[in-house]
């Protein structure tokens, strides 16, 4: 679908802009590539359904940004997509502050997945955890 399309676009644009300027896009530009292709398919009346969240680790420290169709890509703490985004929301709002350990945010993350399934039934029925480390801190 149009979010696997964009995650292979962008994909094979990073590594080709790597290969070109020799040194890899930081988390802010990608994000940026990926805010471009989104406005280029709503410019050209054929807008990409998807909603992309890109995290990331750069020599600028961690990133969070969350994107819609029109381009928009806005910088976050956390983020949540998709059906069961609202109560996961609720969940993050209140449990997360800033300077969590890595087991604390990883609870809190599955928390709110959780409560979204117990809502949604379009949030699916598991749970998979992504932390992205942060090398050297």
């Amino acid at each position: 679908s149009d979010a696997v399309y964009l995650v292979n676009v962008v994909r094979a644009e990073r590594k080709l802009i790597a290969l070109r300027r020799g040194y890899p896009l930081s988390v802010a530009e990608s994000s940026k590539l990926i805010s471009n292709l989104f406005y280029s398919g709503l410019r050209s009346y054929i807008p990409y359904y998807a909603e992309l969240i890109v995290a990331g680790v750069d020599d600028e420290g961690p990133h969070v940004f969350s994107s819609d169709m029109s381009g928009s890509m806005v910088a976050e703490e956390f983020v949540s997509s998709g059906s069961g985004s609202p109560v996961a929301y609720g969940v993050l709002e209140s449990l997360y502050s800033p300077g969590l350990r890595l087991e604390e945010a990883r609870a809190i993350a599955v928390k709110a997945v959780e409560a979204a399934m117990q809502r949604d039934p379009g949030s699916g029925n598991g749970v998979d955890v992504l932390a992205i480390p942060v090398r050297g801190g």
